[in-house]
């Protein structure tokens, strides 16, 4: 065999170097360490100093080297040391004794440093270096003692002063910052002060002195057990640390009294509550905060103890410590208020409110700022000595004592001075009763009004003998309280117009405006060669007018003679003495002393001069003065002139010049010089001529409904506006809003708004429904909450017909389906108001209306039972019963429930269905009519639409159908041919059992209800022949046609509907008030058209008045705007008409009868459908005109409809008040055109009785004359032979009785009763009534949308935002349905923080990046990244707190826990980095860790898991706890120890998976970042290149 060599080790002696070897190494170490120094790389030249160090550790230069190497590192302890040794070893070592002295420095032991800076200087006298840092030791001395002094002066901020400039010259120097950490502490600058120390103890976790400032930031900022835990801390840190243990001391003794005394201010022990929080006070005057708070807790228990006046000092002591404290403010303006300083309080309340703008804060600065101008008048309480709520017979009985204590016979006999001074309080005890004696009077006086200046009282002139004589006679007669027969509640408010008082509703379109509004618009957009002067100067004065500011604006207020006039909707101030002409601007100013803020009588309504308005004063003569007037009627627009304007201009009407300019004409010089300027001189005409036409010009653009000036002057400069009263329609605000910008539409003069009429019209312009609120007595004992607009009226009319005006507390009403949080709303602003003042007879609250047509009556009801559930305690004390008429959908369970909260409650509540005639229960409540005891209850809704008998109608039943095909046959009645050059005339009969018709909207739930109404009046094919929706494409629309399903096609195009449906002859239109317009002009170019319903409300009054002129010239019957339609039984209905399917059969609506009707209110046409069914054999055709001031229809047009139709044998006309359509069916009875019996009643009777504005229902009830009035009309239809019953409340037994006469004649034969066929209730509807039910698919217990607002696990967003609640409290509500503490949610902010993103590279990022370069959407890319998140990258939270916490909850001690998973194979999850290592710590982690150790109550977790990280690491470095192991363990531990979590639930969290969520939602936002990133970039796509790719293919297929 051949030898083999073997390699084997062989021991050898260790080599010996020689001394000089080791320097000439060493030597060569230092040269290295010098080069890397002068490169800065010190890490490196330390290293080599060391090895030189380590070769020859006796050589001097080399410490000092590594000495100065230190201290660039900022190692300055260390470098001290090297610094010694090198001079221990040479001490001539100059050098070292300079580092050694600048360590010294940095580290503030300014003594050393001296000591070695000397030394220096002993070795070189002449070292600068030396000297100027000797100087600089001894500045920092200086610094010193100046702290130390400071210190004990207590000026801390000095103290903070001299340790920043010490720190300048010592940086690194601990002492020095934990001085000022704990000044800064003491100043109460907490942020900083813990910024202070926090950086110590990232560097020295067991620094006591750190510890005890952190402690004392918290203790100073009311965390006073978090602070125990740290001064805790500090003392096993340093058990001798005498200042943490004082303060610890302090702490637990603060909050012991704190409690204590909080204690017994719960028991009611006020007197204890109030020493206890006086010992609190005493333990630590430093703790401000704390003190702020003990300050007003004593302040709160002094005042309930009547010590207000300390109280107020315990207020303003904690106010002085910390001037935020909100409660101190509040509670000291409530101590000043109880002690009647209004001023002070006032002062309080603003500074609260300006920094907390609540409604709370608000009213109660409004509550103070009313008894502070209470208090500036005389308390008439006072004078006659009783108190505020006193009786009118303690107000007697006092002022009989006071009277007889003061008059002056009982005091002649004294001196003079004592005689005029019991004269003077004998005047005031007159003066007090003639204002607390007298309702009203007393009513202003308490709400704060000026009596002494009031128009209804002048304390100057009334004579005190009369009331003395009226109590106690002598001198004959007795005292008359001068009360004016049109004072107190009711009455209708006048506006004084052109032709006399205007009855005025605010839902009208036609709103007035100001007369400073006016002129704006007309000086920015008149177009005229006419010369308009004075434009835009006019200056506006109101009580909060800065006089300097306001010259200022208007400088020309300086120079020119002035005119001052009223700017509050009141006409004819001239001669009312409200004009100041030709003063100065001093003069105007004392004009207004007599006027501003003065309550004023114009006609019969009372108000308050508030707003002025001042313009130059124009001279001119009589013959310069004109008049102009522009208004609008439905057939035009009417212009008036008059050569002779001004105050004395009379009756215009009989003596203007009119031209009236037709619907969509225009007007011309010609015309107006022609037909209007007859009287003008020449020179004259063309000037006034073209301002007219510019004039007329402005008011078509501008949408004026009304436009009057007077006087118009044209002198030889130009023209000018001096007087100007205008209305808009409001409703053109989509037109005009560029124009006229946000317009101020003013009340008319005499009604104060009420702060709840404000809050219901804040709620009616945000809802889709309407809500409406006037109050007119709220003392009144009468309230109504009614539904519907009509209904609204008929409920007053009947409450004033029966003697209720005085006692009619309020008008209002609600309609248009209000969601339950609008009702809620509404309800429980009128329950809060008729609960404030007792009423000697109770209350009565009126809950009524008509049967609706598709309101959801038991849904609008449920807002009404929780308000009155909230208010059932003071609807008792107030002694209110209610009484309930409703009908409509589902109104039988809406009593139902209604029914209920009364047996509840013990609330007399009285309900009363369809059954009950609507205002019936108007007499109930008023004690003029029984209460039945025992109602009669209608049929559950659900009975009506089922057919009892076997009725063979019923179809089979099958899937689906079609009737989108269209059929010609139609047998409406043609409209009679009209001669050769007259338009065409309408149509008679406007539907018939064929009509088809197209509706104008997806309006699914109106379509439905014809098709079912079509089904049971046992039509052949549906009503409906399609629908067109301009916003989505063709397509068909699935609907029942009884039991079928059947599908109506949709259209995009109105052309392509009516050219495939030719045998359509009706639209219906559900287009919005901005489209309605144009589509209702589409449908009219279509001949085939005879009929259009507008169901929209606010359409702009001209473009109504447009379509009613197109639609004559065409033939066309308009009904509408504003109306739910029409509805001709047994043949067709227009959309919701005749409400639901109960409402149709109980009125028998299925088939025709003999009585047509006609009506403007929606909602009360149904009301005469269910009167005229339970009166008569039923309807034969019903319309509802609509509400605006121009319906397209007028009742006349359809009373000759009803005359021509032989089928109707009498008409009912339900009418009210505005205009004069009424008084052309007097003129056809009169003239024999009509001939059928006629039953009339024309609604708003009360309106002559009120003396305010009301908001009435229609935009067309407001009476322009007297002749308007519905009291006159129906005056006027009883004259002319028509049937008038003498109130609403009758009107269904005149009916009778008139059906009774007619078939008893003969004229009507009632034909016999056939039941109509079944339909079917859809499924959601039977759902609605509870009469099935079915597991939901879903369940859900986070979040609801469903209400006014949406509510995360409870919380409404609203309390959401205002709670400041951030991400982390929204996912605390929305993933674990709690409201997790501040920490908490700072603690899920911060970990959503740091996992947002990890750089491009790792897994999820890289895929989201390649997808976004492959071109896809976010979404996708998004999805691709999120894919890769698991186990392996990111998915780790879970693992990790699973993981960790069964190993701590077994018990398993952390060796034993790392050693078990190393024995089971497994990673332990949450621990590695590939990176980061103990040497190199993550510094998300750290950042994490520092909050959690601050914040949190309890870390055993945590600390189970570091434990765990120091065993790993001291096997391998990066074996940390990563950023998720952190985020899963710290988890683990807020959820046990938050205290919003029981084991259980917290242990379910991690076992469902809810931590890794945290990772997933931060690190979307990096993912949506590299995304958006790489699209910034415009990426291309990505191919990996092949070379990064190791291709291992099978041997035999390789090359």
């Amino acid at each position: 065999m051949a030898a083999v060599d073997i390699d084997m080790p062989v021991e050898t002696e260790p080599m010996i170097r020689s001394q000089d070897d080791l320097e000439r190494e060493a030597e060569g170490f230092k040269e290295q360490g010098n080069a890397y120094y002068s490169k800065k790389d010190y890490s490196e030249a330390f290293n080599y100093y060391t090895k030189a160090i380590d070769a020859c550790p006796r050589n001097a230069s080399y410490y000092g080297n590594r000495a100065a190497t230190l201290m660039m590192l900022s190692r300055f302890r260390e470098a001290l040391e090297d610094s010694q040794q090198a001079v221990r070893l040479d001490d001539c070592f100059m050098k070292g004794h300079l580092r050694e002295g600048k360590c010294h420095m940095s580290l503030g032991n300014a003594m050393a440093a001296s000591r070695c800076f000397q030394k220096v200087l002993e070795l070189d006298p002449n070292n600068r270096e030396a000297k100027q840092e000797k100087k600089n030791a001894a500045v920092l001395l200086e610094y010193e003692k100046m702290a130390d002094f400071s210190f004990e002066k207590r000026d801390f901020r000095k103290m903070v002063y001299c340790m920043d400039r010490a720190l300048a010259l010592a940086p690194v120097c601990h002492r020095f910052k934990i001085n000022k950490a704990e000044c800064l502490a003491l100043l109460g600058r907490y942020p900083e002060a813990q910024s202070v120390a926090s950086d110590i103890l990232r560097m020295d976790s067991t620094n006591a002195d750190a510890l005890y400032v952190r402690g004392l930031c918290l203790y100073y900022e009311d965390c006073i057990d978090k602070a125990v835990q740290f001064f805790v801390q500090a003392l096993r840190m340093a058990p001798d640390h005498e200042k943490s243990r004082l303060a610890c001391r302090n702490a637990k003794a603060l909050k012991a009294k704190k409690e204590e005394g909080n204690q017994a201010f719960k028991n009611c022990n006020y007197e204890a509550a109030y020493l206890l929080y006086t010992e609190a006070l005493a333990i630590d005057p430093n703790n401000i905060k704390t003190n702020a708070k003990l300050y007003c807790n004593r302040a709160t228990a002094g005042a309930k103890l009547k010590k207000l006046n300390q109280a107020i000092e315990d207020c303003t002591s904690a106010i002085k410590l910390d001037d935020t404290y909100i409660k101190a403010y509040l509670r000291r303006a409530q101590c000043y208020m109880d002690t009647e300083q209004y001023e002070e309080a006032v002062r309080d309340y603003e500074k609260v409110y300006q920094t907390e703008k609540t409604s709370d804060h608000k009213h109660l600065l409004k509550t103070a700022q009313m008894e502070l101008k209470k208090s500036k008048r005389k308390d008439y309480y006072k004078v006659l000595g009783v108190g505020k709520n006193a009786t009118e017979d303690e107000i007697k009985k006092a002022y009989r004592k006071r009277a007889l204590m003061h008059h002056p016979d009982r005091h002649s006999a004294a001196t003079p001075e004592v005689q005029k001074e019991e004269e003077k309080k004998f005047k005031e005890v007159g003066e007090a009763f003639t204002v607390l004696s007298d309702p009203k009077k007393k009513m202003r006086y308490d709400n704060g009004h000026d009596l002494e200046d009031d128009g209804s009282f002048d304390g100057g002139d009334f004579d005190a003998n009369n009331i003395f004589r009226a109590f106690f006679g002598g001198h004959g007669g007795g005292f008359n309280f001068d009360s004016s027969p049109d004072s107190g509640p009711g009455n209708f408010f006048f506006q004084f117009g052109v032709n006399g008082p205007v009855l005025s509703s605010d839902t009208m379109s036609a709103k007035a405006i100001s007369e400073q509004t006016g002129k704006e618009f007309l000086y920015k957009y008149i177009c005229s060669s006419a010369a308009v002067q004075n434009r835009f100067r006019y200056a506006n004065i109101t009580p909060e007018t800065d006089w300097d500011r306001l010259t200022q604006d208007h400088p020309w207020l300086l120079t020119e003679r002035l005119v001052v006039k009223p700017d509050q909707l009141i006409k004819r101030r001239g001669k009312l003495g409200l004009v100041g002409i030709n003063l100065d601007l001093q003069g105007v100013k004392e004009w207004l002393k007599g006027q501003l803020m003065k309550e004023t009588t114009v006609g019969r309504a009372k108000g308050v001069l508030r707003n002025f308005l001042i313009e130059p004063f124009v001279p001119h003569t009589q013959e310069e003065e004109f008049y102009v007037c522009i208004y609008a009627t439905r057939e035009g627009d009417h212009v008036l002139f008059h050569h002779e304007g001004g105050v004395e201009v009379g009756d215009v009407d009989t003596k203007a010049q009119r031209l009236t300019v037709g619907v969509d004409d225009k007007l011309s010089d010609t015309q107006v010089k022609k037909q209007l300027l007859t009287h003008v001189p020449d020179d004259k005409k063309a000037v006034l001529a073209n301002f007219i036409v510019g004039l007329f010009n402005l008011y078509e653009d501008l949408y004026f409904t009304y436009l009057e000036i007077n006087p118009l002057v044209l002198t030889k400069d130009g023209v000018y506006v001096l007087d100007m009263a205008a209305k808009i329609d409001a409703t053109a605000d989509f037109i005009c809003k560029s124009k006229w910008g946000d317009v101020e539409f003013p009340p008319p003069f005499g009604r104060e708004a009420y702060p709840e009429e404000a809050y219901i019209a804040d709620l009616d312009a945000k809802s889709g429904a309407s809500l409406k609120l006037t109050l007119l007595n709220p003392q009144g004992r009468i309230w109504t909450m009614v539904a519907g607009g009509g209904a609204s009226v008929v409920y007053s009319d009947t409450i004033c017909d029966l003697g209720g005006v005085d006692e009619l507390a309020n008008y209002g009403e609600y309609s248009g389906a209000p969601s339950e949080q609008q009702t809620y709303d509404y309800a429980k602003t009128i329950l809060s108001l008729m609960t404030r003042e007792k009423h000697p007879q109770g209350k009565v609250l009126i809950i009524g209306g008509s049967i609706a047509n598709f309101t959801n009556v038991a849904a609008t009801f449920k807002g009404i039972v929780r308000a009155i559930k909230d208010y059932q305690g003071p609807l008792k004390e107030h002694e209110v019963s209610i009484f309930v008429r409703r009908g409509g959908p589902n109104y039988q369970e809406g009593l139902r429930v209604m029914g209920e909260v009364g047996k509840t409650t013990g609330i007399p509540i009285y309900v009363f269905g369809t059954e009950t005639h609507m205002t019936a229960i108007v007499g109930m409540a008023l004690g003029q009519r029984p209460i039945p005891n025992i109602p009669p209850v209608a049929a559950h809704t659900a009975n009506f639409l089922l057919n009892a008998s076997n009725s063979a109608m019923t179809p089979a039943t099958s899937r689906t159908a079609s009737f989108s095909e269209p059929n010609t046959s139609n047998d409406v009645t043609p409209p009679k041919k009209s001669k050769a050059g007259l338009p065409p005339a309408k149509a008679t009969t406007l539907f018939s059992k064929h009509t088809k018709a197209i509706v104008w909207g997806m309006q699914t739930r109106a379509v439905q209800g014809m098709l079912d109404f079509d089904y049971v009046c046992s039509r052949d094919q549906p009503s409906v022949a399609a629908i067109v929706y301009p916003f989505t494409g063709d397509h068909k629309q699935k609907f029942y046609w009884g039991h079928k399903e059947i599908l109506l096609p949709v259209y995009k195009n109105m052309a392509d509907a009516m050219k495939k449906h030719p045998g359509v002859d009706v639209m219906i239109s559900f287009a919005s008030l901005r489209s309605a317009y144009d589509s209702t002009l589409e449908a009219m170019q279509y001949p085939q058209v005879h009929t259009i319903a507008i169901i929209a409300e606010g359409i702009p009054e001209a473009q109504t008045r447009k379509l009613i002129k197109i639609a004559d010239e065409k033939g066309v019957t308009i009904i509408g705007p504003a109306t739910v339609g029409g509805i001709k039984p047994g043949c067709f209905k227009i959309g919701n008409t005749g409400g639901m399917l109960d409402n149709i059969l109980a009125s028998k609506l299925y088939r025709p009868g003999s009585v047509a009707y006609v009506s403007r209110s929606g909602g009360m046409s149904n009301e005469l459908n269910n009167i005229i069914s339970r009166s008569t054999d039923g309807v034969y055709e019903g319309v509802a005109i609509g509400g605006d001031r121009y319906p397209g229809t007028t009742f006349m047009d359809h009373v000759l409809r009803y005359e021509d139709t032989p089928g109707i044998k009498m008409i009912v006309v339900l009418g009210e008040i505005g205009g004069t359509d009424e008084y052309k069916i007097c003129q056809g009875i009169t003239e024999g055109r009509i001939t059928k019996p006629v039953v009339c009643w024309c609604i708003g009777t009360c309106a002559t009785m009120f003396a305010s504005e009301v908001q009435f229902g229609h935009a067309g009830a407001c009476a322009n004359q007297a002749s308007e009035t519905a009291v006159a009309k129906n005056q006027a239809l009883r004259e002319a032979g028509a049937y008038v019953p003498k109130s609403f409340d009758e009107l269904g037994d005149v009916i009778k009785t008139v059906y009774d006469k007619l078939v008893a004649d003969g004229t009507i034969v009632p034909a016999q009763e056939v039941p109509p066929p079944t339909v079917p209730m859809d499924y959601s509807w039977a759902r609605e009534l509870g009469l099935i039910r079915k597991p939901a698919s879903f369940m859900t217990s986070i979040c609801d949308e469903r209400g006014q607002e949406l509510i995360y696990a409870g919380m409404a967003i609203t309390e959401v935002f205002k709670e400041e609640m951030g991400i982390g409290g929204v996912l605390g509500l929305l993933w674990f349905q709690r409201r997790l503490p501040r920490y908490a949610c700072q603690f899920i902010e911060m970990c959503l923080m740091v996992t947002a993103d990890h750089g491009p590279a790792v897994s999820g990022a890289h895929n989201t990046i390649v997808c976004a370069r492959a071109g896809k959407d976010l979404i996708s890319s998004l999805t691709s990244g999120l894919l890769t998140i698991g186990d392996r990258f990111g998915g780790a939270l879970d693992a990790a707190a699973k993981q960790f916490s069964k190993a701590f909850d077994s018990g398993m001690l952390p060796m034993e826990f790392v050693n078990k998973m190393k024995k089971d194979g497994k990673l332990i999850m949450g621990i590695g980095h590939r990176v980061k290592s103990i040497n190199n710590p993550d510094m998300r982690v750290q950042i994490l860790k520092d909050f959690v150790k601050q914040h949190f109550p309890l870390t055993q977790l945590l600390d189970y898991a570091l434990e765990v990280e120091k065993i790993t690491t001291s096997k391998k470095p990066n074996l940390i706890l990563n950023v998720d192991g952190f985020i899963g363990v710290s988890f683990v531990d807020l959820l046990r120890t938050c205290g919003g979590f029981t084991r259980d639930e917290a242990d379910e969290f991690v076992e469902i998976g809810a931590l890794n969520g945290i990772f997933v939602l931060g690190r979307s936002m990096g993912f949506i970042g590299h995304y958006l990133d790489q699209k910034r970039l415009k990426q291309g796509l990505y191919r990996h290149p092949w070379d990064d790719i190791s291709y291992v293919l099978p041997e035999h297929m390789s090359m």
